[in-house]
């Protein structure tokens, strides 16, 4: 994977791409879209966020790296919950 910025969440967010791309199928993308209620997923015309390849990108960013913050928030409980049905694993942020 070639990495053509210093910016800190790249590195991981490109290895989620490419572990979706090798371990899922369109059922699953599917699943994803629908739970975190977004309309695509990568539509190239829909904004960044909008789609649920960046967001799953985004979510397993978070899942792998975070060391601190409030995880009992909603949208931490958001972002556990929508790495588990990603990866079909319990996220490593909890005990």
């Amino acid at each position: 994977m070639l990495v053509c910025t210093d910016l800190d969440f790249v590195p991981t967010h490109g290895l989620a791409h490419a572990w979706e791309a090798a371990h899922l199928d369109d059922e699953d993308r599917e699943r994803y879209v629908e739970h975190r209620e977004l309309t695509n997923w990568n539509d190239a015309a829909a904004p960044w966020m909008e789609r649920g390849i960046e967001d799953a990108a985004d979510v397993i960013h978070k899942n792998l790296t975070t060391t601190g913050g409030n995880l009992g928030s909603s949208t931490w409980q958001e972002w556990i919950a929508a790495y588990e049905l990603f990866t079909g694993q319990a996220s490593p942020l909890l005990p």
